[in-house]
């Protein structure tokens, strides 16, 4: 033990050195998990949390990070028109990563392919795009690359996002 009038000759200045660099170190990841989490980039809220993609057949959001086990949304709004019915096709490899809970409004048609899903949509008149609310849960963390959805005959729109633990 070092007594109060002493000089501190023994220390070990390179350990010193060592230790404040490491906190340092410490505190940069502490701030940018904090950015992070901000902006969205670790689940829900923030600027980047969702992603939108506009096709031929309406505009779909989906999380750029969900989490495991955790409820999540996927909106679509497909177009108005003067009447009919709106066609989404959910593919074989998103049903597989995803649990759906609920689906608002209800499809007035379900049919299993071998592409996976189809539901058919009653589009009600006028201009306003209709919106479709998907609500998901992701069945495990790690990369979701699948088709999400093929509007009438178009080609597949494909959404990509990361599951957290």
């Amino acid at each position: 033990m070092q007594k109060p009038d002493e000089l501190e000759l023994n220390s070990d200045r390179s350990f010193q050195s060592k230790l404040w660099r490491t906190q340092r170190l410490g505190w940069l990841l502490m701030i940018i998990v904090i950015v992070a989490a901000l902006v969205g980039l670790t689940g829900k809220g923030g600027p980047l949390a969702s992603n939108t993609l506009s096709g031929t057949g309406g505009t779909f959001t989906y999380p750029r990070v969900a989490r495991w086990q955790s409820a999540d949304e996927l909106r679509l709004k497909v177009a108005g028109s003067t009447g009919g019915t709106a066609t989404i096709e959910l593919g074989t490899g998103l049903i597989d990563a995803l649990a759906i809970e609920r689906i608002n409004p209800e499809p007035i048609r379900s049919v299993a392919t071998a592409e996976g899903q189809r539901l058919e949509f009653e589009v009600g008149p006028g201009p306003e795009p209709k919106e479709i609310i998907i609500s998901i849960r992701p069945s495990r963390p790690g990369w979701v690359r699948h088709a999400l959805v093929r509007p009438g005959s178009g080609s597949p729109v494909y959404v990509s996002f990361l599951v957290l633990p």
